[in-house]
């Protein structure tokens, strides 16, 4: 018969594992969620998308990803090592990038309504993203359960 000891210490090791399991399911949905709204002319602020772990990264590629399925397949195996009590960043380092959330921008070859705004992700990514964070939280949550 198991200790009181080793049940507890049980207990936390799978409350961990779920906790990790929870965390990495809220990243991949919020990088899935900025890449999926990001406007698209030629794939390049989609493939700019990317996760570091405890320091922010200030890099950009000069890639293509019109799709986002690269972006996030590389977002969600980054994701995968990411453990509690770590911090995570989903960032896009490309120069035009504020000018896309705010629909200011729309890329050379796309249409710009007369007030000048973008039509694509009129309501931005992040913004966007960020309204719906408590549910991607709440739907996490209950994946793990």
């Amino acid at each position: 018969m198991a200790d009181f000891f080793d049940v507890v210490s049980e207990w936390i090791e799978e409350t961990e594992v779920k906790i990790d399991d929870i965390l990495q399911t809220i990243i991949i949905q919020v990088g899935t969620m900025v890449v999926r709204l990001s406007p698209v002319d030629t794939g390049r602020f989609r493939a700019n998308w990317h996760l570091s772990i405890d320091a922010e990264s200030g890099t950009s590629s000069t890639a293509f990803d019109q799709e986002g399925q690269s972006t996030i397949n590389l977002i969600a195996s980054e994701a995968n090592r990411f453990t509690a009590g770590q911090v995570a960043y989903i960032q896009n380092n490309v120069l035009y990038g504020h000018d896309l959330e705010w629909g200011l921008y729309n890329g050379p070859t796309q249409k710009v309504t007369a007030e000048g705004f973008s039509t694509q992700a009129p309501n931005g990514m992040v913004r966007v993203t960020e309204a719906e964070f408590m549910n991607i939280v709440n739907e996490a949550i209950r994946l793990h359960q």
